[in-house]
């Protein structure tokens, strides 16, 4: 509790910006996906498995699209080839 009362008390003591999410809470999800993508990891672009739009647009009917992402990446690569090391360049 004290540790939550301080990060509000500093958060609140910002003066000198303001924090602004990086998408709205209404945005669709495959397009949130694809915000953090480009303007996080500097992808061209994403491209999803019709598996992952099938999960996407069943979050979507259960009331799930207004949550945040939480994008998770290993420490190897931005893929999901593991044999592909680093930043894309594309």
């Amino acid at each position: 509790a004290d540790l939550a009362k301080a990060v509000v008390a500093t958060v609140e003591a910002n003066t000198e910006g303001k924090f602004t999410p990086l998408y709205p809470d209404d945005m669709a999800l495959e397009d949130k996906i694809r915000t953090i993508a480009t303007e996080i990891y500097r992808a061209d672009d994403v491209k999803l498995a019709s598996s992952a739009s099938t999960m996407l647009r069943k979050f979507t009917r259960q009331g799930y699209a207004h949550l945040p992402i939480c994008m998770a990446k290993t420490q190897y690569s931005f893929s999901d080839d593991a044999s592909v090391k680093g930043a894309p360049d594309n």
